[in-house]
């Protein structure tokens, strides 16, 4: 049963880990917290047995993108998207890379972006 109070649902067995971002009320869109968590249920990843990483999303979409709703019209009118790309998705994407061990890639259903440079042929 998912909780719905939690943002990120992490399972891992047999060297699988799930990573759910479970905000469907929202598309799934993600927030600074969902961010962090994200980022780091990744680095945990390097240290926990992760063989395999799956990156979901609950219900019907797999990520809508950033939360505009949870950003007041002040803070989006003076976004860095360059800074937030550094500080936020680089490093988590670095993580996914950086894992040992990984078998070739990552799963996805949908974060395209991200999972590309993971695999190394």
């Amino acid at each position: 049963m998912i909780d719905q109070a939690k943002k990120l649902l992490v399972s891992l067995e047999d060297g699988i880990k799930r990573i759910t971002i479970n905000r469907p009320e929202r598309r799934n869109s993600v927030d600074g917290e969902t961010v962090q968590l994200l980022l780091a249920a990744m680095k945990q990843s390097s240290e926990d047995g992760t063989r395999v990483v799956i990156l979901t999303g609950a219900g019907e979409s797999f990520c809508a993108g950033a939360d505009l709703a949870a950003t007041s019209e002040h803070d989006i009118a003076n976004f860095d998207v360059t800074k937030s790309l550094r500080e936020n998705v680089n490093p988590t994407i670095l993580a996914m890379r950086n894992l040992p061990g990984l078998t070739r890639g990552i799963l996805t259903t949908g974060f395209r972006a991200a999972a590309a440079p993971s695999v190394r042929h």
